[in-house]
């Protein structure tokens, strides 16, 4: 079954459409389309994130717009283990450990975990995810504090939390102050 949401951003100023797609046999299809302004000028990009039934990270596929007309891109690649590969199968070895994939400023990946975890009311967990920056495509290590309160998820990483309202399928809603969910309203 094909799920769609859109949120606009407010920092920075953008906008993310996502596709779910959860009719494949051994996993699922996030696919994103983003806009975002930065300095003046629109970017666009997107990426396609592939998990598996458990909401493990398998795939990803980056496409950034750096300056205008101007694309950069990044692909790794997993096997649900935390041991991430680039798309010349090279081993990123400062990624060991990482079973979940944070987009800066995506309103949709701070779930992911939540989903893989089965986190219940009250319930918190410390894990290591690999960050994706939107500026430069740049992956690295980041320790990120999940702490699940019946319909907020309270998100912390590098010494900010965020509380993140959820519908009633654990996904995003809103970040308080940062991202509204436009569509669907509410589930």
């Amino acid at each position: 079954m094909m799920k769609e949401y859109l949120w606009q951003n407010n920092d920075p100023v953008g906008w993310e459409h996502i596709r779910l797609d959860d009719d494949h046999p051994g996993w699922d299809v996030v696919d994103s389309v983003l806009m975002r302004v930065d300095a003046n000028t629109v970017r666009r990009g997107g990426y396609t994130l592939v998990v598996d039934k458990s909401w493990h990270a398998l795939e990803i596929r980056c496409l950034i717009e750096n300056e205008p007309g101007v694309m950069g891109s990044v692909h790794i690649l997993s096997e649900g283990d935390g041991v991430w590969y680039d798309e010349n199968e090279q081993h990123l070895s400062a990624l060991d450990g990482c079973l979940d994939i944070s987009i800066q400023g995506s309103p949709i990946t701070p779930t992911l975990p939540l989903q893989r975890l089965g986190l219940q009311d009250g319930q918190t967990a410390e894990l290591v995810v690999v960050e994706i920056s939107l500026v430069d495509l740049s992956l690295r290590p980041v320790r990120i504090q999940l702490r699940h309160d019946g319909s907020t998820l309270w998100y912390e990483r590098d010494g900010v939390t965020s509380e993140l309202m959820l519908d009633a399928d654990g996904f995003v809603r809103d970040i308080a102050g940062r991202s509204q969910r436009m569509f669907p309203a509410e589930t």
